[in-house]
């Protein structure tokens, strides 16, 4: 939980950075139906964190640990459409015939890095340095996350180093993970800045700042995190850690908060692109990758360690196990079917063996395993 809940999303990324000097193991384009789950459209992903759909129903999934943006097609080889050396390539979205994308860089404790981008025509432009906006303002600056309410002495027996500070404000730092757009407008989820960005005529300002995420520490959480006894009861205010964002039919912004470690204190926030104005619809979440809103208003939501996909129905009620599956992250819906990526992780524990696009296989017994498939509505 070292220093904020965001840590918990970004540590996936930096597993994976020893793993982005190796090639990308190609994905397989064959459909495939694995038992009564969903079809499989391609595998052999590594860490595909972000997926954007266009109307030929071609999918664009994103290699969050160092590989290129891929398209994939019914039909058609998987194929590289963009990729960048020493960075980050995620956050894909689908908008008026332009693949928009996210880049992240390293970023140091004064200065952030990353920014949105887009491809039209097969040309690359930037829309917006979302690291400048981030390093300049620091809109979550004044934000206060950690333990609130506990004694100095208490406060003395956590351990920095494995857990990080009692508390701390929000310091500077951009990790995009998830895009959308409303005309010429483009909205970031930034899960380390807790921002949702907007960007237009390539200025970047933030829309929402999204609030820290209550959870109470239990016996559990205190042993697991070697926290002292005495802060069992106590509330830890975590990051909220936007990490996607979709438009609904209502003309609102969906946004999922994976907020960290604390079983219960993710949640999906509505909020109105025109004022910045937002509101918790969901709670009780943990690990919340991705979700997608359907026409009618249902809300799909990706519980990455849990392995579940939620579905929550239109104007409220009780939610239901959509899909029970390991590791889902990215979620869309078009057509009436449900796309996803799933496994993402599986498979990144060892160096890959290069292999080159153009050599696809229909199953590879190692090497990374992230899926997309998808499920009909």
């Amino acid at each position: 939980m070292k220093s904020s809940a965001r840590k918990r999303l970004g540590a996936l990324v930096a597993c994976g950075a020893a793993l982005a000097a190796a090639a990308t193991v190609p994905a397989s384009s064959a459909h495939a139906r694995e038992g009564d789950g969903p079809t499989v459209l391609a595998r052999h992903l590594v860490a595909p964190l972000s997926l954007a759909l266009n109307r030929e129903e071609a999918a664009y999934v994103s290699q969050n640990f160092g590989g290129p943006i891929l398209n994939i097609q019914s039909g058609h080889p998987t194929t590289p459409v963009y990729a960048v050396k020493k960075a980050e390539l995620g956050g894909l979205s689908r908008h008026a015939g332009r693949l928009i994308f996210t880049v992240t860089g390293n970023s140091t404790p004064t200065e952030a890095a990353s920014s949105v981008k887009m491809i039209r025509r097969g040309k690359v432009e930037r829309l917006g340095n979302l690291g400048r906006a981030e390093t300049n303002r620091n809109p979550d600056g004044d934000a206060l996350y950690g333990f609130t309410d506990i004694s100095e002495d208490c406060a003395a027996g956590i351990d920095p180093e494995t857990f990080g500070p009692p508390s701390h404000t929000g310091v500077i730092e951009s990790h995009p993970y998830g895009t959308t757009s409303i005309g010429s407008t483009t909205y970031v989820a930034d899960a380390a800045a807790n921002v949702v960005w907007s960007v237009a005529d390539h200025k970047v300002k933030a829309l929402t700042v999204l609030p820290p995420m209550p959870g109470e520490v239990t016996s559990d959480i205190a042993a697991q995190f070697g926290l002292p006894d005495c802060t069992v009861g106590h509330t830890f205010l975590s990051e909220p850690v936007p990490t996607d964002v979709e438009l609904g039919a209502d003309g609102m912004l969906y946004v999922s908060t994976l907020a960290g470690e604390f079983p219960g204190a993710g949640g999906v926030f509505v909020i109105d692109p025109a004022t910045g104005a937002a509101e918790q619809v969901i709670s009780g979440l943990s690990d919340t990758t991705g979700l997608a809103v359907a026409r009618n208003g249902d809300i799909y939501v990706a519980q990455l360690f849990a392995g579940l996909v939620l579905k929550y129905p239109a104007g409220g009620g009780e939610p239901e196990v959509f899909a029970s599956i390991n590791q889902p992250a990215a979620l869309e819906i078009a057509k009436g079917n449900l796309f996803a990526t799933v496994n993402v992780l599986a498979g990144l524990g060892f160096k890959q063996r290069q292999v080159p696009f153009a050599q696809h296989r229909a199953e590879r017994a190692d090497g990374p395993n992230g899926k997309l498939v998808y499920w009909s509505l």
